[in-house]
């Protein structure tokens, strides 16, 4: 799923999904399965949910939020808030002041 340019709010429902968000301060939400969001640039919000996630701040302030399972969380530049949630999780704030 890519957003594009712009501000998005995309939701994966019960899929299993790569989701790019592309500029914008975008909102993504993961699936009950493995997903891979990447936030692009602008200050977004990436949460994953069930599965073994791999959320992608990337550029901006962004909010990560792995949920439940396994999780690799990357903040990228900018000052991000990370929460890996439950379980084993591999965080890595990178720039900023995380």
């Amino acid at each position: 799923i890519d957003g594009g340019a712009g501000s998005d709010n995309i939701d994966s429902g019960d899929a299993i999904a790569t989701i790019e968000g592309g500029d914008g301060d975008d909102s993504h939400t993961g699936s009950i399965f493995n997903d891979v969001i990447n936030g692009g640039a602008g200050n977004d919000t990436l949460v994953g949910l069930n599965g073994n996630d791999l959320l992608n701040g990337m550029d901006g302030n962004d909010s990560l939020v792995g949920g439940s399972d396994n999780d690799s969380l990357l903040g990228g530049a900018g000052d991000d808030t990370l929460d890996g949630g439950t379980d084993n999780d591999t965080i890595n704030g990178k720039d900023g002041n995380d």
